[in-house]
């Protein structure tokens, strides 16, 4: 896969995985957000602890349900962002990146296969 294509994925995940959780929780309007990495290297681990890191925020940012106090809204906010970021990570595919989010997480690999796998 190309850089372009894949830099492509990541920013069409973001909003795909959006459009999945938080409209089927009626939570919010589907909201999408690019994460371009055509400039890390993700051969090299601080390349990919910057494309876990911007996916994140990415993740983060459209998920969230600011100004709310009510925890359901902040509770479904938290799982859309935490389900948003495991997708992005299956969806990228890459070994160096599956591992990294792993070791942050503590979620087992089958978790993050499915994803990629569509299952």
């Amino acid at each position: 896969m190309n850089i372009v294509s894949r830099t492509s994925l990541a920013a069409l995940l973001i909003a795909t995985v959006v459009c999945g959780h938080a409209t089927a929780a009626g939570l919010v309007a589907p909201r999408q957000e690019v994460v371009p990495y055509a400039d890390l290297n993700l051969n090299h681990p601080k390349g990919v602890e910057a494309l876990y890191i911007r996916l994140s925020q990415a993740a983060h940012r459209v998920c969230s349900v600011d100004g709310t106090k009510l925890l359901m809204l902040r509770g479904a906010a938290r799982e859309c962002t935490k389900s948003s970021l495991r997708d992005a990570v299956a969806l990228v595919n890459d070994t160096g990146l599956t591992a990294y989010h792993m070791k942050v997480t503590h979620e087992s690999m089958p978790a993050v296969a499915r994803v990629a796998s569509g299952n």
